[in-house]
């Protein structure tokens, strides 16, 4: 086993205070550097986070919300740049490292053989209750991502919405290794997740139209799951019309 290796965890968010509060705290026992990109948030998020992190860590923020308009790879291209560790996790703000794993994280991390590890999602319902409790409550649903990647390797997201890991053109989806034991619980069914789903249904519409944004996306949003859900998402993306986009 090599010495222990350095991780950042780099996420946008934006007026998602009452989950952060919870899911920084476990986050910040495992990750060496904590890099957040706050994109507006007018609900405590920075006076919050200027409060809670170490001096190793970055906080840069923005005047709006720009991830409708110039996609998700953007916002974690920005972030993520300012990170100094040995790796990057690209997490997100409504998500945590499962805490009964900080170790496996740093075993795997440590003799990974590969630039990108793959790691395994639990969704769970976190509507009323604290997430420590949410978890053992919940069915989970799980998946597997990869957002973790070793930094300075040419590795880098890509794409407008639903981004994913890649090395130059390549989809990083096929040298990616995978941990069964590192774990990251997504807590879904918070005040957010409605406007979040209107704004990616708006961002698939605009991605639909528009050859260029889907040059990076993953076919299976465009061949399988768009089709069967086109008028869904139109309803989504006209609601979110409404209101405004860039929130």
């Amino acid at each position: 086993m090599t010495d222990s290796p350095t991780i950042a965890l780099c996420f946008p968010t934006c007026n998602n205070l009452p989950i952060l509060r919870s899911t920084l705290i476990h986050n910040m026992r495992w990750a060496d550097q904590i890099c957040v990109l706050d994109m507006g948030s007018t609900d405590g998020t920075k006076e919050f986070l200027e409060a809670v992190l170490r001096l190793q860590d970055r906080y840069s923020r923005c005047d709006s919300n720009f991830i409708p308009n110039d996609g998700f790879s953007a916002a974690r291209a920005g972030i993520s740049a300012l990170a100094g560790t040995d790796w990057i996790w690209h997490g997100g703000s409504n998500c945590c490292l499962d805490w009964t794993c900080q170790q496996e994280l740093r075993t795997a991390l440590a003799n990974a053989k590969r630039d990108v590890v793959a790691h395994q999602t639990l969704h769970v319902d976190a509507t009323d209750d604290c997430i420590e409790v949410a978890v053992k409550k919940s069915g989970l649903r799980s998946e597997w991502h990869r957002q973790i990647h070793r930094r300075g390797v040419g590795i880098e997201m890509k794409g407008y919405i639903h981004e994913e890991l890649y090395r130059g053109d390549q989809n990083c989806h096929s040298e990616a290794e995978a941990h069964m034991e590192i774990r990251q619980y997504h807590f879904e069914g918070r005040g957010d997740d409605h406007l979040r789903r209107t704004r990616a249904a708006w961002m698939l519409r605009r991605a639909m139209n528009e050859p260029e944004l889907r040059k990076w996306t993953n076919a299976f949003w465009f061949d399988r799951w768009v089709p069967e859900h086109q008028d869904e998402i139109h309803a989504m993306a006209e609601e979110y019309q409404r209101g405004g986009v860039g929130r």
